[in-house]
């Protein structure tokens, strides 16, 4: 092989090369998402989570009832943080779906939800030591609020719902969730706004 036909060869076998390396721009890749979104879905997964196990545990507690009582109303606290009202939504449609009535609108019958992010010194013991419901969520019932030192930290969110009627609390749950503890920013109620300095004004005399 002379001399030309050996660069010509060496040529194409670079070429033949840095086509097999390069990749065709239709080809399909792997998305990359961003943390703060793979959180929310996380979290959003636990939140139906929760909802479909309070409801469960609600409509247990009200098996007993006369089918003809007036329809429940879920409500929320007036200033709810993103979580709670997310919670609501979820839990009326898992409170359907167990044959509960609930109402549209305000009815003489209350279910209150509230929520309470927990945090907890990492190695103070778990509160929600009970069974798990999905990866990174798990319940203890009957729970209590609790609040241990400073150090590093660690999340449990406790939920708490009350069936009212007439002033009166007529079922009761209180309920203690483990979370992931880099999803407890997105428990948290937003920030209220800073607030705006006055405008100073100026009177110029001539």
């Amino acid at each position: 092989m002379t001399s030309k036909n050996r660069i010509a060869a060496a040529a194409a076998l670079a070429l033949l090369a840095a086509g097999c390396a390069s990749v065709p721009a239709d080809v399909p890749r792997d998305a990359l998402h961003a943390p703060s979104a793979q959180k929310t879905s996380r979290a959003l997964h636990h939140w139906n989570v929760l909802a479909a196990d309070v409801a469960a545990h609600v409509a247990g507690r009200l098996r007993d009832w006369p089918p003809d009582r007036h329809p429940l109303h879920v409500e929320v606290a007036p200033q709810a943080s993103g979580f709670d009202q997310g919670l609501r939504e979820l839990l009326v449609t898992q409170l359907v779906e167990r044959g509960v009535a609930v109402a549209a609108a305000p009815s003489d019958v209350r279910l209150h939800v509230a929520t309470r992010l927990v945090q907890h010194h990492a190695d103070a013991p778990l509160v929600s030591h009970g069974e798990w419901l999905a990866d990174g969520v798990r319940v203890h019932r009957g729970a209590g609020e609790a609040h241990y030192g400073d150090g590093p930290l660690r999340s449990e969110v406790l939920v708490v719902t009350s069936l009212e009627s007439e002033g009166r609390i007529l079922v009761r749950t209180s309920d203690m969730y483990t979370i992931a503890q880099d999803d407890a920013p997105l428990y948290l109620p937003p920030r209220p706004a800073p607030a705006t300095a006055p405008l100073k004004t100026w009177r110029v005399t001539p």
